[in-house]
């Protein structure tokens, strides 16, 4: 259940990470749709997207 009211966050730097197997498609784009949301609503924003270049791992199906 949301609560009635927004919550705030106090004043100060803050760090959000956001993973997912591979880490090159569904974390980099919401990262990058929650960056924007949170600049248009006057926020400071930098990303960072840390492993974007390293190669996707994938498991292997069972046999």
């Amino acid at each position: 259940m949301a609560p009635k009211h927004p919550v705030e966050i106090t004043a100060g730097p803050r760090r959000i990470a956001i993973g997912c197997a591979g880490g090159r498609h569904r974390a980099s784009g919401l990262t990058e749709l929650l960056a924007r949301a949170l600049r248009e609503r006057g926020r400071d924003v930098e990303v960072q997207h840390l492993y974007v270049r390293l190669p996707r791992v994938l498991k292997a199906a069972a046999s």
